[in-house]
């Protein structure tokens, strides 16, 4: 599952057709819209499988009512009356940054001591948004009970702060974790909650792996964020000496960080040298494209 922030009509009308069906549609439209359902609706029929929201840089509020009723509708806006599943963004968000810093904050599920620190030190104008916890939770649960599918994008991990330094950045990891207990993903009925762990091959997130492996296995869904950078975390000695002698007799300065390979490849080959033979490769589709 790899992720392009382009226009819903692009992807239909230009890129779709061209790649034979190798791209589908995960459609974006904001909760707070007035035409929210009628969008919703024509994206469904014209083949989105599921839509996609960046609260921090779309300034949505997960408190915020429209939120639930934006869940509650997702619920059966799927073909067949299907759930159209939710891919949601928590955690620290880098990659589309917001017009309102105060709106950086709209991705978390949860607000630590170390946020509230954080913030303190922050002037006064640029401080982020309190999140309202509860509200989030009830806006939350309230579509999953009515029957909506939530993905949690990257488990709600860091990204710059590895386990053991954990404190120093935002993580969403218990609070994901938390959600996928309340509503289990393929081992589930009603409203279900996964995870995904796009963008999840990179050096500081790997320490997570073990947490990760952790979570329920059918709630767990393979993917890339590309082109979010990918490391090959899992390369031996040879393949770093041979990165080296590119780097130094050829001028491929990239390859301290870009990987030779073809990246989706390489993402995939690390998710599955870290985590075998899960169901996390197999869900994905089946909850996207049906059994």
């Amino acid at each position: 599952m790899a992720k392009h922030r382009v226009d819903n009509d692009y992807i239909l009308e230009q890129l779709a057709p061209a790649a034979d069906g190798k791209v589908l549609l995960g459609a974006s439209v904001h909760p707070y819209d007035p035409q929210f359902k009628t969008r919703v609706a024509h994206y469904a029929s014209a083949g989105a499988v599921l839509l996609k929201w960046i609260p921090s840089a779309q300034q949505i509020n997960l408190a915020d009512p429209r939120v639930r009723n934006a869940l509650e509708f997702l619920a059966t806006a799927g073909n067949g009356g299907r759930p159209l599943p939710l891919l949601l963004h928590v955690g620290p968000e880098y990659s589309i940054m917001t017009t309102d810093p105060r709106t950086w904050s709209y991705d978390f599920l949860s607000w630590s001591f170390w946020d509230k620190a954080r913030n303190l030190l922050r002037e006064k104008s640029m401080r982020w948004h309190t999140p309202e916890i509860e509200a989030i939770k009830a806006n939350l649960c309230g579509g999953l009970d009515a029957g909506a599918c939530i993905i949690f994008a990257h488990c709600g991990l860091p990204y710059f702060a590895p386990k053991f330094f954990g404190f120093l950045e935002h993580s969403d990891f218990e609070a994901v974790k938390r959600y996928l207990d309340l509503y289990p993903g393929a081992d589930g009925s009603g409203g279900k909650c996964f995870a995904d762990v796009s963008a999840c091959v990179t050096p500081f997130r790997k320490s997570f792996f073990p947490d990760v492996r952790g979570l329920p296995a059918g709630s767990l869904l393979a993917g890339s964020d590309f082109p979010v950078p990918v490391f090959e975390l899992s390369a031996d000695i040879p393949e770093h000496l041979r990165d080296f002698e590119a780097m130094v007799t050829r001028g491929e300065l990239d390859r301290i960080v870009v990987p030779e390979d073809n990246l989706l490849a390489v993402n995939w080959r690390e998710l599955k040298h870290a985590f075998g033979d899960h169901p996390m490769f197999r869900i994905a589709s089946d909850l996207l494209l049906g059994p």
